[in-house]
């Protein structure tokens, strides 16, 4: 068998494209689903995340007791693996989920880094061996930085 001969070198061809061809469809799929996934896993932080600042920006003073309230446990008791973590503006974490360890150095990182910004952002993260999306939210009230809020979701 020769490899020069036409049979040989369009079955390569055709293998070739198909190869190709699917290897593109298949990424597309694999990119346009984790992009649909970290979207809806974005949304829902947004939207717990801003309960939860709702309920640190209106207590601002008690803040110490906002993770004994029982709209913070009703509203993250029903999310399993949910992470919560709330810090004061010396970088304490005064309050979260069971997960939460006070001297992680994963939350540090996080409230050294929202010092330096006024947005939320988005970050994948490990915890243990688990890998979460993380939104972390500096809150502020009237200018005065407050804490930061941090929200996690397997």
């Amino acid at each position: 068998m020769r490899l020069k001969s036409l049979k040989i070198r369009l079955a390569i061809w055709y293998f070739v494209s198909f190869f190709v061809a699917t290897s593109m469809v298949f990424a597309s799929f694999y990119f346009t689903t984790r992009q649909t996934l970290y979207n809806h896993t974005d949304s829902l932080l947004s939207n717990h995340s801003g309960k939860i600042r709702e309920i640190v920006i209106r207590n601002s003073s008690l803040m110490h007791t906002v993770a004994d309230e029982k709209i913070f446990s009703q509203e993250f008791g029903e999310m399993p693996g949910m992470v919560v973590a709330i810090s004061n503006a010396r970088g304490e974490i005064i309050g979260g989920s069971a997960i939460v360890s006070r001297s992680s150095d994963i939350f540090t990182r996080f409230f050294t880094e929202s010092i330096n910004g006024d947005t939320p952002r988005f970050e994948n993260s490990k915890i243990g061996i688990s890998l979460m999306r993380f939104m972390v939210t500096p809150v502020y009230k009237d200018s005065i930085f407050l804490g930061t809020l941090i929200v996690g979701h397997p």
